[in-house]
């Protein structure tokens, strides 16, 4: 279990692009997981240093505060509150900003992950943008007109609890998941656990990480080698990583409803960033 106010502490940017603070969960040549924080009137943009552009798809939720997505190559921008979030495929160049009074705090799923060069490596080989727009301009004297076109374009993909795809944990209401998106490398899921909920074990099959978001989750381990592990008590912000091979179970023993985002990963063997 990795406590929030334990993670790796790194602080992202420079003058030109801004800084981000980030607390590094979890990252391994599976997947790799995060938090940043923009504080009120924070913001990221891009650099020649630091190219916000990389070769993973990359989800960003939004777990507390709002903040604004961009894409700077082309002017498209969207609003994204507490619950909210985006998926990036590999080659989007994107900038965020925070002109609200709270905080944004935003997990990050990142796979393929920095560890096989799809970071900062990959960024210095795409060329600078040679212009920065902060206005869509295609679908001017078209709108709304245009908004299933503009929606089939889009580089940013918005999504959240609502218009992801609902399942239950073990055919039990008590235990609902969102699968928010599913790519060849990433997935993630939102799910809300309420109270007294109890389930079987569950094989891990792909390496995940939660991130517990609101209330108090129980998160159960077992593995075939180590057998069964002690009760992990997950609070807003403190994750739990799933290697592949073990089981898990997620229990609620308080009268508050849980909720986590998970992550899964997966990078076939010999996978290098040159496929993109």
């Amino acid at each position: 279990m990795i406590r929030r106010e334990d993670a790796v502490h790194h602080v992202w940017g420079d003058p030109e692009a801004g800084y981000v603070t980030d607390r590094v969960l979890s990252s391994t040549r599976r997947l790799h997981v995060l938090e940043y924080e923009l504080p009120p009137g924070g913001e990221f943009r891009h650099s020649d240093s630091n190219r916000t552009i990389f070769g993973a798809d990359v989800v960003y939720m939004v777990v507390a505060g709002k903040m604004i997505i961009a894409d700077p190559s082309s002017g498209e921008m969207h609003t994204l509150d507490s619950g909210q979030g985006v998926l990036m495929r590999a080659g989007t160049w994107h900038n965020a900003f925070n002109p609200y009074r709270e905080t944004a705090r935003v997990v990050e799923y990142f796979c393929p992950p920095p560890a096989l060069g799809t970071a900062s490596d990959f960024a210095k080989r795409q060329e600078p943008l040679a212009e920065t727009k902060y206005r869509d301009t295609r679908w001017e004297g078209r709108w709304p007109a245009a908004r299933a076109e503009s929606e089939a374009t889009c580089r940013l993909t918005t999504v959240g609890f609502e218009n992801g795809l609902l399942e239950f944990r073990d055919d039990k209401a008590t235990h609902l998941r969102s699968l928010l998106t599913s790519t060849d490398f990433l997935q993630v899921l939102s799910g809300e656990v309420r109270a007294g909920h109890v389930e079987e074990f569950a094989p891990v099959t792909y390496e995940s990480v939660v991130v517990a978001t609101e209330g108090e989750l129980w998160v159960d381990v077992w593995s075939p080698e180590g057998g069964y592990s002690a009760t992990n008590v997950l609070r807003p912000g403190d994750a739990m990583f799933l290697p592949v091979g073990t089981h898990e179970r997620m229990l609620v023993r308080t009268a508050e409803t849980a909720r986590y985002l998970l992550g899964r990963g997966t990078v076939p063997d010999g996978w290098t960033p040159d496929e993109l």
